[in-house]
């Protein structure tokens, strides 16, 4: 019974730690674009800086600016500042709490720390590392939820996110991704995981699928048709690296970042879709 419960926690982590990399890769895009929203007009700046001040939680006699089941478990890391992820999180439509802060510690240092805090704590943990630029941590709890400690590398800054979510419900919810609205579904398309995050005036979602009988030419052409079918004014068509096509379109209110990768490894076309709505 032990060793299985020992490899039912290793699938959960590994389930919840393919989440984390997902948003975290994610995550840089869609700042990068509300960057450039805010730059367009200095009142709609304004704005969004009033709306997005992060709300304010008791932790332990203390205040603190995220949720405290986001970082239920979890040791603080030293002068760090964690906020909210966004207001709501949700992944396969199953609510995920979540928190983010930056530092300018390496990536390898910062998953150490969290290491040894949670070894010295007794906690049966698993990671893993995607290339030099992410990695994650994760336990199950006692709560039988999985918390997970996601990092990446961007620049001069470590993104570290911070997670407490129910990689049960996430399986049972996987039949039911929820594309983003206006997204075609590439011919047979498998693996489809959706994530969304919700703040006041904005939306972003998160796609992920794969097809292993297109090449990617014809997914890059499925696309193009289709998007401008469905209403997308297509901005740019980028293959400037081997193996890829990045797509950015738009339409009424809403930005589309759709990113196509050819793995030959695993014979597929792997697709990554980004969508900011404005409401």
């Amino acid at each position: 019974m032990k060793a299985v419960r020992i490899v039912r926690v290793i699938a959960l982590s590994s389930l919840v730690g393919i989440v984390a990399g997902t948003v975290a890769s994610s995550i840089r895009a869609q700042r990068l674009e509300e960057q450039r929203l805010r730059d367009e007009n200095r009142q709609a700046r304004a704005e969004r800086r009033e709306q997005a001040r992060p709300k304010v939680y008791a932790l332990a006699g203390k205040e603190t600016y995220v949720d405290p089941e986001a970082v239920k478990y979890l040791p603080e890391y030293p002068k760090a500042v964690v906020t909210d992820l966004a207001e709501t999180s949700l992944a396969q439509g199953v609510p995920m709490k979540a928190g983010m802060f930056m530092t300018k510690d390496k990536l390898e240092d910062v998953l150490e720390w969290y290491r040894v805090e949670l070894d010295k704590a007794g906690r049966t943990t698993v990671s893993q590392r995607w290339g030099d630029g992410a990695a994650y941590i994760g336990f199950y709890g006692p709560d039988q939820r999985m918390h997970t400690v996601a990092a990446m590398r961007s620049g001069s800054q470590t993104f570290v996110f911070l997670s407490n979510s129910d990689p049960e419900a996430f399986l049972r919810a996987a039949k039911d991704a929820q594309r983003p609205e206006g997204l075609p579904l590439l011919p047979s398309a498998t693996g489809e995981m959706s994530f969304s995050f919700g703040d006041p005036g904005m939306s972003r979602q998160t796609y992920f699928a794969s097809s292993g009988e297109l090449s990617l030419a014809q997914a890059r052409d499925f696309y193009r048709a289709e998007l401008e079918k469905l209403g997308w004014r297509i901005e740019e068509v980028l293959e400037n690296r081997p193996g890829q096509v990045h797509i950015a379109a738009k339409r009424a209110g809403n930005d589309l970042s759709l990113t196509l990768r050819r793995d030959d490894k695993e014979n597929h076309v792997a697709v990554y879709a980004h969508v900011l709505a404005r409401r």
